[in-house]
């Protein structure tokens, strides 16, 4: 049974969430568009600690690893993890996935890239989705195992078909495909619905699993300064006044 459900401010969420990626071992600038891309996945109403948790896990075990280059191939551009035969995790593919759209949009290259093994492909779409990458439709595509899942975003519009959105928490590493898309044949949604939502987050915040929270949080903690003198002396904490 899951412990009771943790409200957060969208600002607490960049906040512990940013942290808890460092604490995992990626560098402060990944943990910023990590935390965003939270927030972009809060806004369609996932709960960010439920597909946080078992990506930081991952990442500080070693079970998932950053993306170390791209490859071309007939098929687009494919991902080759830092480790061979490692998963990647979503908390460097993200961003990485989304500078290599860039570059394919500025060029007027629609092809896909591709990700053999992933593990949080929703956080990839989010990280897009937080990106500058103005493209009229960004489609990423998987199997869990059981069902074909498809995230497409268009402006500020997300659909998501095949799933539940807890069914976006990917259970076990999966193959991935993110391309640019045309908006013929995609299914119709409602932008609107999606700012409302975000808007709503805004005022009323978004309530997280404290199960999941509470394995973020340890992440977090090992960003923390030990509270000791020598750590005061050398600067830790608040000072004696508030304009320091």
């Amino acid at each position: 049974m899951s412990a009771p459900a943790t409200p957060l401010s969208l600002n607490e969420i960049k906040f512990f969430f940013t942290r808890a990626a460092v604490g995992a071992g990626a560098p402060f600038g990944f943990g910023e568009s990590f935390s965003k891309s939270l927030i972009f996945l809060a806004a369609i109403g996932l709960d960010p600690a439920a597909v946080a948790a078992p990506a930081l896990d991952a990442l500080a075990e070693g079970t998932s690893v950053p993306v170390a280059a791209f490859d071309d191939g007939p098929k687009g551009l494919t991902a080759r993890p830092a480790t061979e035969g490692a998963p990647v995790s979503a908390i460097y593919a993200g961003p990485a996935v989304a500078d290599r759209l860039l570059l394919l949009a500025a060029r007027g290259d629609a092809l896909p890239v591709l990700l053999p093994a992933v593990d949080q492909p929703a956080l990839v779409l989010a990280a897009i989705g937080t990106s500058s990458l103005a493209a009229p439709r960004i489609v990423i595509s998987w199997h869990n195992g059981t069902d074909a899942i498809r995230m497409v975003r268009s402006g500020d519009g997300v659909d998501i078909s095949g799933t539940t959105l807890a069914g976006l928490v990917c259970p076990a590493p999966a193959s991935a495909t993110v391309m640019l898309a045309e908006a013929d044949g995609l299914p119709p949604f409602s932008a609107e619905a999606f700012l409302k939502a975000r808007s709503g987050r805004l005022v009323e915040g978004v309530a997280v699993d404290g199960e999941s929270f509470a394995a973020v949080q340890r992440h977090f903690r090992k960003c923390l300064v030990p509270s000791t003198d020598r750590s005061r002396i050398a600067g830790a904490g608040a000072g004696l006044t508030d304009n320091d």
